[in-house]
């Protein structure tokens, strides 16, 4: 039969599936009506009471925002009616939309505006980035910029002489690729007035030269926001701007709810807040508040202001953020035993011990669920000590508190988290030997602590709930805000850059299969925003949140996992990336019918006797009642 025929009687086929079960459906007693089905699907529930691994379902039904069946083909048939649309899926992967549990989009927003310097990896190479910015942006009155990684400088970071040489009139502050360290120049230092006289800041350091002046390196955000607040802030428009940029790219990798794991002023909200209420938000929003630790509980009246005034909705925000320490590369990580290369030294924690425990029992005695930033084994230990000393004066609750990153933890704190009741957000878009492995971690913390961290399978192991994010725009070899990056390292914990050489399986004791890994991304996400009632699983009931993939992650070898592309996702029932064709739409009257009729006698006459018969049949059942085809439609996925 020649192609041409072949099209025509799968055209006919699917109309024929589709309009039948319409006719089904309009005979029945049915009280809810779908608004979309999704037919011929493969569809993952990740519903836990059930092998959704195993048994996949077929169709899916819609109405509002909520899903309202989920099963077989047949069995959606009771929930369409002829303003249902109706999307032949052709066996596409179906998932509940991602949940990104440690996520910065607010923070990126704002750090990812200026100069990106993730084009170079060298000093002079950022630098001549920072040159030609300044040259094409002559008005700028400060230059910003994000992403220089910190083995193309020594242990004590930048310096501010090589900036001036590049930009000597105008400040400059540049964010490393995590956030957790500032390159300045002499025009920023002196106008926020930091000198050899400055001290450094609670749980930040400023680096110096051997004469005590600074250096150009700021570590942590407290000795960050010494020149952050003395210069020019960026405007609410950049923010917003920067905000809709990122949100609308978030989408498009599928993901429907993001853990906003960094909101540092009420501008943010604000912002989330507008976009919401003018509809231009298409992902749902889970801030979390950041404590100043200078402020300890006195500033915990505020948050709960804060808090009842995004309760609901798509903008919610009742997670307290504390950060304890920083990171290994900043030698800011809080050890439980000393840094190799600097004898004796451990770190020191961002907040006073004393503030810290005694601000961690307050905000969980008012409610909150606490999350905590944690990359050392000795600031783990501080959080789930802190976590446990709540629960001894407040009472056990189901408060969920969180410990991000868990870079390294000791053996003897990995059963508290279960016992506990704590959930560890890592970020498996990390698990591999990145090109500065040697110079930074290996360097820095000895072999066997360099070769153990970001354990995985360990917790799953010990029956601790896990949720994932990708710690966007913190980052390393690989800036990634991909689910599917996260899902496919954690399987493997080999490089995400498809240039990398490497091929050594990073600590393969922790890797962990595809099913566990799809949970962390949903349901597990969706349990640490005390939000599994609402979404994370495709059950009946639940919103439908919701995405569809070209590919089934089930049958890609796992390497290969992140080549798999979202095409439609889907927030509380409306398609917000991808949508279904609407070049694929077909709405036929009784005349329409008659003239495909007569173009299939024309197209088939020298067809197959079989193909005829059957074909006659299909057209004969779409003949069948007049009307109730006619607002019917048939979108199909490319």
């Amino acid at each position: 039969m020649r192609k041409s025929h072949k099209v025509l009687l799968e055209y006919v086929l699917a109309l024929a599936l589709i309009y039948s079960l319409s006719i089904t459906a309009i005979s029945q007693s049915q009280t809810t009506n779908a608004d979309l089905v999704l037919l011929n699907g493969t569809v993952y529930t990740v519903n836990k009471m059930v092998d959704w691994d195993k048994q996949p379902q077929q169709a899916i039904a819609i109405a509002g925002k909520n899903i309202i069946y989920v099963g077989n083909n047949s069995g959606a048939q009771g929930f369409i009616d002829p303003k249902t649309r109706i999307v032949d899926l052709e066996g596409k992967m179906v998932l509940p939309g991602f949940i990104e549990a440690h996520f910065h989009p607010s923070g990126a927003a704002l750090m990812l505006s200026g100069v990106s310097l993730f084009k170079a990896t060298t000093r002079d190479g950022y630098l001549k980035l920072v040159k030609d910015y300044s040259l094409s942006n002559p008005n700028a009155t400060i230059i910003r910029g994000f992403g220089w990684n910190y083995p193309a400088f020594g242990p004590k970071g930048p310096t501010k002489e090589l900036l001036d040489s590049v930009v000597p009139d105008k400040p400059v502050i540049l964010f490393a690729l995590d956030g957790h360290s500032a390159w300045v120049n002499s025009k920023a230092l002196e106008k926020a007035n930091v000198t050899n006289k400055t001290p450094d800041p609670a749980g930040g350091v400023i680096e110096r030269g051997s004469n005590g002046n600074p250096s150009g390196t700021l570590r942590e955000l407290s000795a960050e926001f010494l020149v952050i607040s003395k210069l020019p802030s960026w405007t609410k428009e950049e923010l917003m701007q920067g905000m809709m940029r990122l949100l609308d790219a978030s989408k498009g990798f599928g993901i429907t709810t993001a853990h906003d794991s960094g909101v540092f002023n009420e501008n943010v909200m604000e912002a989330y807040s507008y976009l919401d209420k003018e509809g231009k938000l298409d992902v749902r929003i889970r801030g979390e508040q950041v404590l100043d630790p200078n402020l300890g509980v006195k500033q915990i009246p505020a948050l709960v202001e804060e808090r009842d005034n995004y309760s609901s909705g798509l903008v919610q925000m009742k997670t307290a953020k504390l950060f304890i320490d920083g990171v290994v590369e900043g030698h800011t990580a809080l050890l439980l035993e000393p840094y190799i290369d600097k004898p004796g030294f451990k770190s020191a924690p961002i907040w006073k011990p004393e503030a810290f425990n005694d601000t961690i029992v307050a905000l969980d005695k008012a409610g909150f669920q606490i999350e905590v930033h944690a990359i050392g084994d000795g600031a783990v230990r501080m959080a789930l000590d802190a976590y446990q000393r709540a629960q001894e004066m407040n009472g056990k609750r189901d408060s969920r508190h969180k410990i991000a990153h868990v870079v390294l933890v000791s053996a003897q704190d990995m059963p508290r988290f279960k016992s506990l009741g704590v959930i560890p957000v890592p970020s498996p878009n990390w698990f591999y030997y990145e090109a500065t492995f040697e110079k930074n971690n290996l360097a820095y913390l000895g072999p066997e602590r360099a070769e153990h961290m970001m354990p995985m399978k360990s917790f799953i192991d010990n029956g601790v709930m896990v949720a994932i994010g990708t710690d966007f725009p913190a980052c390393g070899d690989y800036p990634t805000m991909n689910p599917l990056d996260e899902i496919k390292t954690g399987m493997t914990r080999l490089p995400l850059p498809p240039d990398s050489n490497i091929t050594k399986v990073y600590w393969p004791e922790e890797m962990v299969d595809l099913k566990t890994m799809i949970e962390c991304a949903t349901i597990n996400g969706a349990y640490a925003g005390f939000m599994e009632n609402e979404t994370g699983s495709l059950e009946v009931g639940k919103l439908a949140n919701l995405i569809v993939l070209n590919k089934d992650l089930f049958k890609m070898p796992p390497e290969e996992i992140n080549k798999a592309e979202v095409l439609t996702t889907i927030l509380e029932g409306r398609e917000v990336f991808g949508a279904f064709k609407d070049n694929m739409t077909m709405s036929l009257d009784a005349d329409e019918l008659t003239a495909l009729s007569k173009l299939y006698d024309d197209l088939f006459k020298d067809a197959a006797p079989e193909d005829v018969e059957q074909a006659d049949g299909l057209l004969a059942v779409l003949d069948g009642g007049g009307s109730i085809y006619k607002n019917n439609t048939l979108k199909l996925l490319s």
